[in-house]
């Protein structure tokens, strides 16, 4: 059974920093006149929806943070020009966590506007009859794969396992999600060594690679990757994002300043610009320190044998 997620001392800045992503977005879908069709966001480990009594639930859970901006695109408030239906998937494989996360629902959706219309869906009425329809299934999100999904829908994927070994997305997942002309952005929550993960064999760990290869190696030309680690964190935290490639610079100052805020200082870089430190950053977190020491090793001896055999041709 998966354990209560989302209590440790990290997680209001995880929470800060994902709450102004899906404001920034929420915000911009109410200034485009097309992609109509609705917007797709999906939390794929939801968790339970608890937060402490001190704490609001609209920011301080992912489940509150995508029922409260979904508000804003289906039309919560005159702010914007156009607005749209909204779709919102929480999905969670564990029997007694997901029970608690619609308890949780039934509790604080209605605080929202939101009115339940089945056990597991409710429904948020916006103007020019638009709708947030939220809906929570029992699965495993490693199963999913987003089959339907149309090049012109604009998709949102939240992903934020208890650790690094809950991150899947399958490769029919991948086709449909990203490549040219897909929309799709996401916010990942990489947990690299709580409880010592790294203490598993690299063969294993050189699987978490493969997650985010696939997403390299499709992502769309109009988007753009982040990668971030917490600076001096022995749990080895890491986030994963994809952008617009034209919202990146804005949303990287936003995502460290949310962590910087919240006292965690992050090292970060981007594939498009920042490509060595891109791959650095990721070494750093999926590998140990030997690991990686070996592989700068190896890389820096056939770089001297290169050069070698170059200058034997001068």
């Amino acid at each position: 059974m998966r354990t209560t997620v989302g209590k440790s001392f990290r997680t209001p800045a995880k929470h800060a920093a994902l709450n102004a992503h899906l404001g920034r977005e929420a915000a911009a879908l109410t200034h485009m006149n097309y992609w109509l069709k609705p917007v797709i966001w999906y939390d794929m480990s939801a968790g339970d929806a608890e937060t402490q009594p001190d704490q609001q639930w609209s920011e301080n859970c992912s489940a509150g943070i995508f029922a409260r901006h979904a508000r804003t695109i289906a039309g919560f408030e005159d702010r914007g020009a156009v607005f749209r239906d909204v779709q919102i998937t929480l999905s969670e494989k564990a029997r007694n966590t997901y029970d608690l996360l619609l308890v949780n629902l039934d509790l604080q959706l209605p605080q929202l506007g939101y009115e339940r219309r089945s056990t597991t869906r409710w429904v948020f009425e916006g103007k020019q009859g638009h709708t947030v329809d939220l809906n929570v299934e029992m699965q495993d999100s490693a199963q999913m794969t987003f089959d339907g999904i149309s090049r012109d829908q604009v998709v949102f994927l939240c992903i934020d396992p208890n650790n690094m070994t809950g991150v899947h997305i399958n490769d029919q997942a991948h086709r449909n999600l990203f490549g040219e002309n897909r929309r799709t952005t996401m916010f990942v929550t990489m947990g690299c060594n709580p409880g010592g993960l790294k203490m598993l064999p690299l063969e294993a760990r050189e699987n978490w690679f493969k997650v985010t290869e696939p997403l390299e190696r499709r992502l769309a030309n109009t988007h753009d990757i982040v990668i971030a680690a917490i600076d001096n964190d022995r749990a080895r935290w890491g986030y994963l994002v994809v952008v617009p490639e034209g919202w990146r610079d804005k949303y990287t100052k936003s995502f460290v300043k949310q962590f910087l805020d919240n006292g965690f200082a992050l090292k970060h870089a981007s594939i498009r610009n920042q490509e060595n430190e891109y791959e650095h950053i990721q070494r750093y977190l999926f590998l140990t320190n030997k690991e990686n020491e070996q592989r700068n090793n190896t890389q820096q001896q056939r770089s001297n044998t290169q050069g070698e055999l170059f200058n034997g041709f001068n």
